[in-house]
């Protein structure tokens, strides 16, 4: 029996036993999670995908998408509409930085576009587990992939016929960047929350390119002898046979290994990702681990 889950950073997306939602980048220990695994020991199915990033917060190309008050508590499960359709020059990137709580709530960032029937948005989730200022870069939107532990998709309990609307955008049509109607600060729980804000941008995305990007697990380490562009993917099997696909499913590289691949323990488990050199913009990535095997009580 195969069994796959989520537990996910923004800019690092862990696909193992639990769901989680996380933001997070490869800086300030911000790379590293803990996973429980409900079978035996065994070495993982291992998959990573190099995300594509945005330019810095600052950067000069930046363009202001919601203006807030980074001194004012942030209000919540508000949607902000725009007088005009906000237009963002092709800039696809979302950079924000958030005044954490350290209580463990997801905030949801929505852009939406009206469309004839239905709606298009994209959600970007950040879990707040840490407490103080904390950067977020966004570039893909994340209602397109499995359902998050604790965001429900409640759009698709379907109601009444003038509920089309709401679950129809479920599907998920893609943004217009031409023409963001509106922007929702959603949360997943319904406590008061002390949380900032500053204001949200726009920004121009860019390729990065992960070195030898390396996965650790209890602290054994395996490094992948390759470079990982933006959009593509390397696979694993648990015997250490590689290779890396371009966005078409193409083999473009059968990189070595250094190191062998880790061993998942049952239980709890430490898990981190690292690539080498540094990189003006955040560095990110998607990685999936997969275990074979029946449930361990």
């Amino acid at each position: 029996m195969k069994r796959q889950a989520t537990a996910t950073t923004e800019n690092v997306t862990w696909r193992v036993v639990e769901p989680e939602d996380l933001s997070e980048s490869f800086e300030e220990g911000r790379n590293a999670f803990r996973a429980v695994n409900p079978y035996s020991a065994q070495k993982p199915f291992i998959r990573i995908e190099a995300l594509w990033t945005a330019e810095p917060y600052d950067s000069p190309d930046s363009r202001l998408l919601l203006e807030l008050d980074e001194a004012a508590p942030l209000e919540l499960n508000r949607t902000f509409a725009f007088d005009e359709p906000i237009d963002t020059g092709g800039r696809r990137g979302i950079g924000v930085w958030i005044c954490g709580d350290g209580r463990g709530e997801t905030i949801n960032i929505r852009l939406r576009s009206d469309l004839w029937i239905g709606a298009a948005m994209a959600d970007h989730f950040v879990k707040v587990d840490f407490t103080g200022w904390r950067y977020f870069s966004f570039y893909e939107s994340q209602n397109g992939e499995m359902e998050h532990g604790d965001w429900p998709r409640t759009e698709l309990e379907y109601r009444v016929y003038d509920d089309v609307k709401n679950f129809y955008a479920s599907y998920t049509n893609a943004v217009n960047y031409d023409r963001i109607h509106y922007l929702d600060i959603l949360t997943s729980g319904k406590d008061q929350y002390d949380l900032r804000m500053k204001p949200i941008v726009v920004l121009p995305h860019r390729e990065q390119v992960l070195v030898n990007p390396t996965v650790t697990i209890n602290g054994q380490s395996v490094t992948f002898m390759t470079e990982l562009k933006s959009g593509t993917y390397l696979e694993c099997s648990a015997e250490g046979e590689c290779a890396v696909f371009d966005v078409k499913g193409g083999v473009i590289d059968t990189p070595a290994i250094a190191g062998e691949i880790p061993v998942v323990q049952p239980g709890d488990n430490e898990l981190m990702i690292s690539s080498r050199g540094a990189s003006p913009y955040v560095k990110r990535a998607t990685v999936t681990l997969r275990l074979i095997g029946e449930g361990v009580v």
